[in-house]
């Protein structure tokens, strides 16, 4: 394990967003172990197990939009971690931005910096420190604070 990798730390799977859904398997299993943490205030609506899987049974569209979404999430899942088994960690850096910048190579407005450190399952500190090494080797430029542009 490198400097900066989080031990004993959970795994984010997902990240929702407006109007979507999250802890889903617990539609399916008696207990689900997940936490959800909410970084701006929200609102949650509990939807009852019950009542959706008789919407699956009387809508099968519904049921196959449903399913369609846990696969993207399953493949956002598997994408984060082949990218945390990549290693040296400025590896594993420039293989996440060069999924998030746009045609310039540019880290896009909407993506933070500190969220490239929790798709990798690393510290703040240790990212920076990657970037630091990048900048340095100059396979990176940084324009601007909490901007990267990939250099190629």
């Amino acid at each position: 394990m490198s400097a900066g990798r989080k031990v004993g730390s959970g795994v984010r799977i997902h990240t929702a967003k407006q109007s979507q859904t999250f802890a889903e398997a617990s539609l399916f299993a008696e207990t689900c172990h997940c936490d959800a943490v909410a970084r701006v205030a929200s609102e949650v609506c509990i939807l009852p197990r019950t009542e959706v899987l008789a919407a699956f049974t009387l809508d099968p569209g519904l049921s196959n939009r449903f399913s369609a979404d846990l696969a993207q999430s399953l493949m956002r899942t598997r994408r984060i971690l082949e990218l945390r088994a990549i290693g040296p960690l400025g590896e594993g850096v420039l293989a996440r931005l060069a999924e998030v910048v746009d045609a310039d190579g540019t880290l896009q407005k909407e993506v933070a910096l500190l969220s490239l450190a929790d798709d990798l399952g690393v510290t703040g500190p240790a990212l920076y420190r990657a970037l630091a090494q990048l900048e340095k080797d100059g396979r990176i430029v940084r324009p601007a604070r909490g901007r990267v542009r990939l250099v190629r």
